[in-house]
């Protein structure tokens, strides 16, 4: 019948804004929030070391997506693949903040409380 309960259920969950980055990351807990492209796109702007640039490494819907970032200072690319373009371009831009981390933590700790 019609209100049976049966058919249609409701995801319980709220999604995610950003991908999960690994739960004993320094460098994701600083940035806590904020999706990682985004805060790649802060860092190199506060530094100089322009705009960062994505491009694809590698595609099949068999095998996943796999993203790799280039900055001024340096081209880093993940090990792993993703499901979805979007997740891997974050996995790229994850990569290359874990990458960085000692040289923008003054950064982020000023991007927290303003410019």
């Amino acid at each position: 019948g019609f209100g049976s309960g049966k058919g249609k259920k409701r995801a319980s969950k709220a999604p995610t804004r950003s991908p999960a980055p690994g739960p004993g990351s320094e460098a994701t807990k600083l940035f806590e929030g904020k999706h990682p492209v985004c805060v790649l796109q802060e860092v190199c702007a506060k530094k100089h070391w322009g705009v960062p640039s994505y491009n694809m490494a590698g595609s099949s819907h068999m095998t996943g997506f796999l993203f790799r970032v280039t900055t001024d200072i340096g081209t880093f690319q993940p090990t792993t693949s993703s499901h979805s373009k979007k997740k891997a371009k974050a996995q790229a831009a994850l990569e290359a903040l874990e990458s960085l981390h000692d040289l923008y933590v003054d950064v982020l700790s000023s991007s927290r409380t303003g410019f």
